[in-house]
């Protein structure tokens, strides 16, 4: 275990990459970053590019997923201004995966007046940017100034669409490199007892009935995207992190 942990540790450094992107299974990676290796001082966040091919639908899931305030303005400046300024997640790090990255923006038609024109290109940019800034000494106030904090974005690539993805940013001038760490394959899953299939079940319906928004982790913590054939066919699953705390610990 502490060899995996090692592997992220990299994560808590405002060393570059500051974007990198990772071919592996989404809940491989889901479960590695987010549970299994994840350091304890890091915030993670994750975000479905199947939601976000707009600019429109991106605006929506990064207020859902990061909880902006009503206010928030939905457009690039107020966009730009809110990802600046993560403070309100009590954490000494940052990271946001984004799944399916291949297929982020892809409904918005190039912008040739722009530089660079592709979308997921100048979403990209903008990361670096935020980055940038997060690695500068921020004056909050007269009299608290921000530390360099850490702020890193992998993008998640299934192997089948690594060409897709890599073809999209060839276009243009900016590089998105590997993550200095790969996803390692889970154990195989094992055969549940009776018992096991039941309590299984009842992590299904919580799934279920909380809209798909898993019992452990921070609030609003979504469940692997694989849930919805596990609430199908909960013997299918491999072994769900966090679930047996959950039975431990429900009333």
């Amino acid at each position: 275990m502490a060899e995996e942990l090692s592997k992220l540790r990299f994560l808590l450094t405002t060393e570059e990459p500051s974007v990198s992107y990772v071919v592996a299974p989404r809940f491989d990676l889901w479960q590695y970053v987010g549970h299994t290796s994840r350091p304890s001082e890091l915030a993670v966040r994750f975000f479905q590019s199947r939601r976000m091919t707009s600019t429109a639908a991106l605006w929506d899931e990064f207020e859902a997923v990061l909880q902006w305030p009503t206010y928030f303005g939905r457009n690039w400046n107020a966009f730009n201004d809110f990802l600046q300024n993560l403070d309100w997640i009590d954490a000494a790090a940052y990271a946001f995966v984004i799944f399916d990255a291949d297929t982020l923006l892809e409904g918005e038609e190039p912008d040739q007046e722009h530089d660079p024109p592709d979308h997921l290109a100048a979403l990209v940019a903008d990361f670096h940017r935020y980055a940038e800034r997060f690695r500068q000494p921020w004056q909050q106030s007269w009299t608290e100034t921000r530390a360099p904090t850490p702020f890193h974005v992998i993008m998640h690539v299934e192997a089948a669409r690594e060409s897709h993805f890599l073809s999209r940013l060839a276009r243009t001038e900016v590089h998105v490199p590997r993550a200095p760490f790969e996803v390692p394959s889970p154990p195989p899953s094992h055969d549940y007892t009776p018992e096991e299939l039941e309590l299984l079940g009842l992590l299904a319906d919580y799934v279920r009935e909380h809209g798909g928004r898993a019992p452990w982790g921070p609030e609003g913590t979504p469940a692997p995207p694989e849930w919805t054939t596990w609430l199908a066919d909960p013997s299918r699953a491999p072994d769900p992190p966090g679930w047996t705390e959950w039975l431990e610990n429900r009333g």
